[in-house]
């Protein structure tokens, strides 16, 4: 006589498909693969685009290019294409609209919270209250091509290439290993140093720890992209619509 699956059983059920949702198949020689690949791409690229000697937007927009081309294609080549899997295995799955609409809302809190703690690690190691990025996304001061060209690419395209590799990536292997918390933490770190200066990098790893929360619930990379998104955009563009009235920024 076959037993019948008790309450208990079919309980657990949805429980174990939640736990299962984030794990995939990446290694540590995956992850390392990809990573090196994405630095050896932009790095020679950077090396390259610089002995042209172009101006510095071009400069400037060329290496958001690069940065973008470098992590989308060492992740699909050295990723996804090498161990046969799709782009919904890494989390491009469609999100349900709650969390589209709190993904937005943590998007527009992010955008003063990351500030606020950029601004508060200046105040306390005693540096210039400035925004280190200014010389990186607006070299010339205010022209169209780079208001066009930055909004594009660091406000649209960056945050997703960014996150297909920091949380599609890099916090799913360490998940799978190391559970929420340590995952959460180490792969906002890493996410945070890679922006290089420590008061940029201070914000950014705090914005890392709240995508890792929200992929973990969401299940889904678009609601991650989507917060990255809305944070860039608006700084990007609030910084050229300063630029354009003419305000001088330090």
């Amino acid at each position: 006589m076959t037993p019948t699956p008790t309450n208990a059983t079919t309980a657990d059920a949805p429980s174990m498909t939640h736990q299962s949702a984030l794990s995939s198949r990446w290694r540590f020689t995956d992850v390392l693969l990809i990573a090196l690949a994405a630095m050896v791409v932009l790095f020679a690229g950077t090396l390259g685009l610089s002995a042209l000697m172009p101006s510095p937007i071009v400069l400037t927009l060329g290496v958001s290019a690069l940065e973008v081309i470098a992590l989308i294609g060492s992740v699909y080549l050295f990723g996804l294409k090498r161990l046969g899997m799709t782009w919904q295995d890494i989390g491009l799955r469609p999100a349900p609209r709650s969390w589209v609409l709190v993904s937005v809302a943590l998007g527009i809190l992010c955008i003063w919270l990351t500030g606020f703690i950029a601004l508060l690690v200046q105040l306390v190691l005693n540096r210039p209250l400035h925004n280190p990025q200014l010389q990186f996304i607006a070299p010339e001061g205010f022209n169209w091509a780079s208001a066009i060209g930055m909004f594009g690419l660091a406000g649209l395209a960056v945050p997703f290439a960014e996150e297909l590799f920091f949380r599609g990536v890099l916090y799913v292997w360490l998940r799978d290993r190391w559970g929420f918390w340590v995952s959460a933490i180490v792969s906002a770190l890493v996410f945070g140093a890679a922006h290089g200066d420590v008061a940029i990098a201070a914000g950014t790893a705090v914005l890392g720890l709240i995508q890792a929360a929200v992929f973990e619930h969401s299940r889904s990379l678009w609601t991650v992209c989507l917060i990255h998104a809305v944070n860039n955009a608006f700084k990007v563009a609030l910084l050229f619509t300063l630029l354009a009235a003419g305000i001088q920024l330090s």
